[in-house]
């Protein structure tokens, strides 16, 4: 079975309900868990459709389900949310919120010191000048890193068009394509997208994978090896 990104999703009653829009494998066991399907053009949502209710892959790429359209829109959605990981330093320095003050320019958020809200601590006085602009300005918050968490199972691998392949020297070579599976699920091979060190779609096996994340898909052999290894896709 062969599950191509971007190909349309087809329910059992014969009603596109989406497109592939990335594929979840285990980390552990590289098999294919779920496909998340991308519904909508303008309101758009995500729903995680598993393994098992794949009835058949068409020729052309179509990825037919065993459940009715209905039931598609029952499915759980797929949630995936970047939020800032604050650092040792930022929980040190918290920020108090101060909701409703007139005369704010933005969102009334002081980053203030520990010092700053610890009882018994005196602070420094200063008059309020009008003449020097508004009480509080714009909220600026610290440059920490952001990450991502998703409803899926920790360690789910995403696949998707935007996922990278990368030869033995860390050179890209191209972008998933397609995820082939057995019929146990297990991914058998990639399919890449041909870039700047190839010239054509490239069969990828498994074999020739060294490791495999939500990024990246490296790889054992060189760009040369592979472009004359390869079988073309």
């Amino acid at each position: 079975m062969q599950i191509e990104l971007g190909k349309p999703v087809v329910s059992k009653d014969g009603e596109r309900v989406g497109r592939v829009d990335r594929i979840a494998l285990d980390y552990d066991t590289r098999e294919v868990e779920q496909i998340i399907v991308h519904q909508g053009v303008l309101l758009t949502r995500d729903r995680i459709v598993d393994r098992d209710l794949i009835e058949r892959v068409e020729d052309d790429g179509t990825v037919r389900l065993a459940i009715t359209a209905e039931e598609v829109e029952r499915l759980p959605e797929f949630v995936e949310a970047e939020f800032v990981r604050p650092t040792e330093e930022d929980l040190r320095s918290l920020p108090s919120v101060l909701p409703g003050v007139p005369g704010a320019a933005g969102p009334a958020i002081l980053w203030a010191p520990p010092a700053d809200r610890q009882p018994g601590v005196e602070r420094p006085y200063q008059e309020f000048d009008p003449a020097r602009g508004p009480l509080f300005g714009p909220a600026v918050a610290p440059d920490t890193p952001l990450e991502a968490r998703s409803n899926l199972p920790e360690d789910t691998l995403l696949i998707g068009r935007g996922t990278d392949v990368l030869d033995r020297e860390g050179e890209k070579l191209g972008r998933v394509e397609e995820v082939e599976t057995n019929e146990d699920g297990e991914v058998v091979a990639f399919v890449v997208r041909a870039g700047l060190l190839l010239h054509h779609d490239i069969r990828v096996p498994i074999d020739w994978v060294s490791s495999v994340t939500s990024e990246e898909v490296h790889l054992r052999l060189s760009a040369q090896e592979i472009e004359s290894q390869g079988q073309p896709s």
